[in-house]
């Protein structure tokens, strides 16, 4: 009998394995991702060396003090010192604990549901659904790979712990509870899970309940404790009531575009957002508020219905979804716009196939004893919506594979998500496709004037097709780039040397223009260097000794640099030929007078 339940369990991983494999082997050779794959991997200089891995226990993740993930961290470490940065062994890495996790909620549910097959289909939906395809293909999201497994592994023990009664069981439980919520802070929710399985599930009193998770909410609190000693502890709030309100009218809008997504995942796309509901004459509104009016009408009517299993498992959807609910944090991704990304749901994505799968086995019961259709009908119909999942699973794999395909088709289900489009427009640049680049780039700021990472891919877009001085306007216009500004001061400064170089070669066919000598000048000034530019002022004066401009920049470059002989014989020579209405006249009179006078 023992060998009998072994062989089937192994039998079980291999097809689950085999599945997930066919369909996440296409991405495993994709590189890595523009967006926090730089940040937390290949220019993260921390994780290059084993010596960090425990000052990650009191670093943010991402920096800001937002996010607290040190287990991730020292993943990450680890794979770099065996694989360097190769992706190919980061992308395998995440396959591999998806495919462990599916084995795991395929033990997890045979032994909390006493029932095979709901097990095995949930955990088979589980590993082939493409709503989980972007916790998998997007590496900076093994945060919630890792959480995801050690939650599971926490509830499956506590499970095994309750019938086999064994200190050690509880001390694996809370173990892999606490690695949980060291590797994203969406473990958090666990406790309470714990607490509905033995109120809800397990039909236990509130007190008695109450005493089973203790040891959990303990581990909680130091947790939340230590967080805010180190300073980890900060949200993005919304600006007012009426915004955190919209907000989660927007979530929960969202949430049944998520329910929808599990059972027909046509428009999969990478960093899923949503326009945040203007108002309450906003019709989304409206027909959020009938739907959801509609669910909670046909539940209330049909409460004694329900079972504590499906009650349960409703329950554990609804708790994986309040940290991303926007009640806590205002989580967007653009200006107006609320973040809704696949991988929120990847954990919640078990109760719900579980949900799905009992839908199903009961409406097939139903339709059986009316004798409405058909078994081998059903069936049918089974297998070949398994097939549809498999396809659109496949062909998100393929999207998944190639990064620019990635965020192209994430641009084109959702224009408003000016990230993912400049994410877009900067994979272009770095294939070389700097025209597609500038367009892209382009269409950003029309939408989000102030996106200073767009302006930034725009001039280098437009500086890699030797358009320096287009390139040099975009640069200038950028008032402030934030954590971009060191990055904004050395492209400019490039640009200036590529601008002064061309104009250089310039010369060679046109050294008789004074207005060539005057814009080199300039651009010399622009990378400090005087000696330059005042030989090119001087020698655009040679060439026109009533040019105005160059002798004013001429007379405030050796100002500048403590020449006053210099500079006052040349604002002299700039007011001898300045009217007296000249704009020259008003700049430069009262600074001959103070050097005239020796101030």
């Amino acid at each position: 009998m023992l060998n009998k339940v072994v062989n089937k369990s192994w039998s079980v991983a291999l097809i689950l394995s085999s599945f997930g494999i066919l369909i996440y082997a296409n991405v495993l050779n994709s590189g890595f991702k523009i967006f926090d794959d730089n940040f937390v991997i290949v220019n993260n200089a921390l994780i290059k060396s084993p010596a960090n891995i425990f000052k990650f226990f009191g670093l943010s993740y991402f920096g800001g003090g937002h996010y607290y993930r040190p287990l991730t961290y020292m993943a990450y470490t680890l794979e770099y010192m065996f694989f360097g940065l190769d992706p190919f062994y980061y992308h395998l890495t995440n396959l591999f604990i998806h495919l462990l996790i599916a084995v795991s909620v395929y033990f997890l549910l045979r032994l909390l549901l006493k029932d095979e097959r709901t097990a095995f289909l949930t955990a088979f939906l589980f590993v082939i659904h493409p709503i989980n395809s972007e916790a998998v293909f997007n590496i900076a999201d093994r945060a919630i790979l890792l959480s995801t497994f050690f939650v599971i592994s926490s509830f499956f023990i506590l499970i095994v712990k309750e019938e086999k009664n064994h200190i050690l069981w509880r001390i694996l439980s809370l173990a892999f509870f606490l690695l949980g919520f060291f590797s994203k802070e969406s473990a958090m929710m666990f406790p309470l899970l714990v607490f509905f399985y033995f109120f809800v599930y397990r039909s236990l009193g509130i007190k008695a309940a109450g005493r089973k998770v203790l040891p959990y909410f303990l581990f909680l609190s130091g947790y939340i404790l230590l967080r805010n000693y180190l300073g980890i502890t900060k949200v993005l709030p919304w600006h007012s009531s009426k915004e955190l309100a919209l907000g989660f009218a927007t979530f929960l809008g969202g949430v049944l575009d998520y329910f929808r997504l599990f059972v027909l995942p046509i428009d999969l796309y990478f960093d899923r957002s949503m326009p945040l509901f203007y108002g309450i004459w906003d019709i989304r509104i409206w027909i959020s508020l009938i739907l959801w009016a509609a669910i909670i009408f046909i539940a209330i009517k049909n409460r004694q219905k329900i079972s504590k299993v499906v009650l349960f498992f409703v329950l554990w959807v609804a708790l994986e979804l309040v940290p991303v609910s926007q009640l806590f944090s205002a989580i967007g991704v653009a200006p107006g716009v609320i973040s809704l990304a696949e991988h929120f749901v990847y954990t919640a994505s078990i109760p719900a196939f579980v949900l799905l799968v009992l839908f199903a086995r009961y409406v097939y019961e139903y339709l059986i004893s009316r004798k409405i259709s058909s078994s081998r009908t059903l069936k049918f119909a089974f297998y070949g919506y398994i097939v549809f999942i498999i396809l659109m699973a496949l062909r998100q794999s393929y999207i998944n594979s190639d990064t620019i395909l990635i965020f192209r088709n994430s641009a084109e289900n959702n224009p408003h998500n000016t990230r993912a489009m400049t994410a877009l427009g900067l994979e272009l640049g770095k294939k070389g496709r700097y025209n597609d680049a500038e367009v892209v780039f382009s269409e950003v700021l029309k939408r989000d004037p102030f996106m200073s990472g767009a302006s930034l891919g725009l001039g280098k877009a437009l500086c890699d097709q030797g358009k320096l001085l287009e390139c040099l306007s975009v640069y200038e216009s950028i008032p402030n780039a934030g954590r971009w500004n060191e990055l904004l001061a050395q492209n400019k400064y490039l640009t200036y040397l590529s601008v002064i170089e061309k104009y250089k070669k310039r010369l060679v066919a046109d050294a008789d223009n004074p207005q060539l000598f005057f814009s080199l000048g300039v651009m010399c000034l622009k990378v400090n260097n005087s000696e330059e530019a005042i030989m090119f002022f001087q020698k655009a004066v040679r060439l026109n000794p009533k040019y105005k401009e160059a002798l004013y920049n001429l007379s405030v470059t050796y100002d500048a640099l403590g020449m006053r002989e210099e500079a006052l014989e040349s604002y002299s020579r700039l007011d001898a030929i300045s009217d007296q209405n000249d704009e020259y006249k008003e700049k430069i009179s009262g600074r001959i007078k103070l050097m005239q006078e020796g101030l």
